[in-house]
């Protein structure tokens, strides 16, 4: 199983090609076969998932056991999902319809999310942290937040 992915990186997008940071790629087991799943879901952004990381989230939807809610999340997940292979140096190339929903152009930002990275447009991204700080800031208690 792949490893989980942490930090924040930005890159440059060429000709729909964005670069996978290499301390990334190093978490990549080889049972996700060096493709990824990308996908989006409610914010503007792109959501990557090594293969063997999708397949099980994948065979958790078939399990009795989940709600319906998880079933639905997973189907929506699996609409707009597009499976691509990591080219030699670690590219991967997004599909168009991907990048316009989640308005990225010249620029990215890689965000390791666990299981997952996520793909970002540099501007979303800072609006987005300002409003996660911003509710941080309306608890009365801030220190129960933390881990």
């Amino acid at each position: 199983m792949s490893k989980s992915f942490y930090g924040r990186y930005e890159n440059s997008v060429s000709n729909r090609r964005i670069s996978i940071p290499a301390q990334f790629r190093d978490k990549f087991s080889l049972d996700s076969e060096m493709t990824v799943i990308a996908t989006h879901w409610r914010l503007p952004n792109i959501i990557v998932y090594p293969l063997d990381t999708w397949n099980k989230k994948r065979e958790k939807m078939l399990s009795p056991d989940i709600s319906e809610k998880e079933k639905l999340s997973i189907a929506i997940l699996s609409e707009c999902a597009s499976e691509i292979a990591i080219e030699g140096p670690g590219r991967i190339l997004v599909p168009q319809f991907l990048l316009d929903y989640a308005e990225i152009k010249d620029k990215v930002i890689i965000l390791g999310s666990g299981d997952k990275m996520i793909l970002w447009n540099p501007e979303y991204f800072e609006k987005h942290i300002a409003r996660i700080q911003q509710l941080y800031k309306t608890y009365p208690d801030n220190t129960d937040l933390l881990l």
